[in-house]
């Protein structure tokens, strides 16, 4: 079977969001006999060298002075020219609107919609620019409103051209049906997993000796993720504030990259912690790296509004470290009885949560052993071969969507 991606963001070699996804679904499907990998992007943002490296794959940069024209018109001509099986754009959007080849979209999720949705029904108070940025804040009002119109005709758009729409979860499939009008039958969930970083085991000198590198305490709360106003970082400094006062031995430390990092830096000095201390701001650390703070951390936690997924919770179970997580979006679907889920919306109670496993060390084993227990639901080799199967229906004129089991 001849596949080709849409690597348009292979330009860049950080490993998260789309990138991540992409990656480690195309090294999984390169384990499969027979499958042939193509990857396009444009000459402007080449496929960096991480990416051709790590893959068995043929790699096409093509020419064009926009990346619509390149999308729209170099793009499907060279489809055409290959006769590929399937073509898959894995990043929301990318696909011709000219048919060339059977089309597969992955969309991971709705979050304006949906967020927008607990807005008007009351579950969320207030207005939705505070739990969603809508990245328009540094246009004029026209200008915003030009490129929210346009984010949505385009979504339809590829929603449409797509023959098959993969998406991670149950919830994000809820999302595309009611939201976008997906018909349910074109839309296959797929869950995602660890990379394999995660799963193999670390000595503990190694541990230690990240501890050490950024000045962490032995004991810490860990979160994983943007600073985006839907990850709602706000409120777990806030809830980290509160339990430092009768916990000063904890240490919250934040992992990630985008949103609104400084934001979330002055935040935590108006409550009185101090960084490098009490709290630490890390970003671009390796996957081993990280792996020993999951690892090592008393607890993970994220008070997300709105995940499609969440893929550093698998990773935190994948660890086998105790999870505390928000209630809110795809979090309970994935989280399952791998961990404690909390409503963000009663930060005492999270406070009190958080004391419950810190304290007990009984608790904070029951929750490894669940988080262990959960994680193996999830596997790149699975999440491939389900990818493949659905190539492979695709091919074969059987569009029938069916859940992840």
């Amino acid at each position: 079977m001849r596949i080709g991606f849409n690597a348009r963001y292979f330009y860049d070699p950080g490993l998260r969001g789309f990138n991540r996804y992409s990656f480690a679904l195309l090294r999984a499907l390169q384990n499969i006999p027979d499958v042939e990998t193509h990857l396009f992007s444009e000459e402007r943002y080449p496929v960096h060298e991480l990416y051709r490296s790590a893959l068995r794959a043929q790699v096409t940069n093509l020419a064009a002075s926009r990346t619509l024209l390149w999308e729209q018109w170099r793009l499907p001509r060279h489809l055409k020219k290959l006769n590929l099986d399937v073509f898959h754009a894995p990043a929301e959007g990318g696909l011709p609107l000219q048919k060339v080849c059977p089309y597969v979209l992955t969309y991971h999720g709705v979050p304006d919609r949906s967020l927008a949705s607990l807005v008007r029904s009351g579950e969320l108070t207030g207005k939705l620019d505070t739990y969603f940025d809508s990245h328009t804040n540094n246009r004029t009002y026209v200008s915003a409103v030009f490129h929210r119109l346009r984010a949505r005709v385009f979504s339809h758009l590829y929603l449409r051209a797509a023959d098959l729409v993969i998406t991670v979860s149950n919830f994000s499939k809820r999302e595309l049906v009611h939201f976008m009008g997906v018909p349910p039958e074109k839309v296959r969930v797929i869950y995602e997993a660890a990379d394999d970083s995660f799963v193999q085991p670390l000595p503990s000198e190694y541990l230690q000796q990240v501890l050490q590198k950024y000045q962490i305490p032995p004991r810490f709360v860990l979160f994983v993720g943007g600073f985006d106003k839907r990850k709602n970082v706000s409120t777990l400094l806030t809830v980290f504030a509160r339990l430092s006062a009768e916990e000063p031995d904890v240490a919250l430390v934040l992992v990630g990259i985008g949103g609104d990092i400084q934001g979330s830096r002055e935040q935590s000095s108006s409550l009185g912690l101090r960084e490098g201390r009490s709290v630490f701001f890390l970003q671009r650390i390796t996957d081993r790296e990280l792996a020993a703070l999951y690892r090592s951390a008393s607890l993970f936690t994220t008070l997300s509004w709105h995940e499609g997924f969440c893929l550093p919770i698998v990773e935190a179970m994948t660890c086998g470290t105790p999870v505390l997580a928000s209630c809110f979006g795809a979090i309970a679907e994935v989280l399952g009885d791998g961990g404690w889920l909390v409503d963000p919306r009663r930060p005492q109670d999270v406070v009190e949560r958080m004391k419950t496993i810190l304290s007990q060390s009984a608790v904070r084993d029951e929750l490894r052993a669940r988080a262990l227990s959960r994680s193996k639901w999830f596997s790149w080799q699975k999440t491939a071969l389900q990818t493949w199967g659905a190539y492979k229906q695709l091919c074969q004129g059987d569009q029938s969507a069916a859940t992840y089991s």
